[in-house]
């Protein structure tokens, strides 16, 4: 089914028209019509393109927030075991009575912090 348009064109536009009609033997209408037909499916395909991309960001974005949580609570958990076993731990160096508990702790931390450095796991 065919619905009759009326346009207003340039001169310039009218007569590269007229052009391509001659040149691939049809009409200007139909022409016109195969380039408009051409434009509105790339038009439909970005259209369609950006829905598509506008759902993979949403998606994505609510994975990575879930990831986001998941990772908080697991390095809340680790904070505080680790938390517990440095207090564990000075408890037993303090206990043996052979030391004195924070120098020991600190001396544990900086060894520890060295090796982490030589080992590339912590910048300085």
């Amino acid at each position: 089914m065919w619905k009759n348009v009326i346009l207003q064109l340039d001169i310039e536009v009218s007569t590269a028209l007229n052009n391509i009609a001659t040149r691939e033997g049809q009409t200007v209408s139909g022409v016109i019509r195969r380039m408009l037909e051409k434009g509105v499916e790339m038009a439909a395909a970005r259209a369609g393109a950006s829905t598509i991309a506008s759902t993979v960001r949403r998606e994505a974005r609510g994975v990575g927030t879930a990831l986001e949580n998941r990772l908080s609570k697991m390095l809340a958990k680790n904070m505080s075991a680790s938390a517990a076993n440095m207090f564990l731990s000075i408890q037993c160096i303090a206990a043996a009575n052979k030391h004195d508990a924070s120098k020991m702790y600190d001396l544990a931390r900086s060894r520890g912090a060295e090796y982490l450095k030589q080992e590339g796991v912590m910048s300085e």
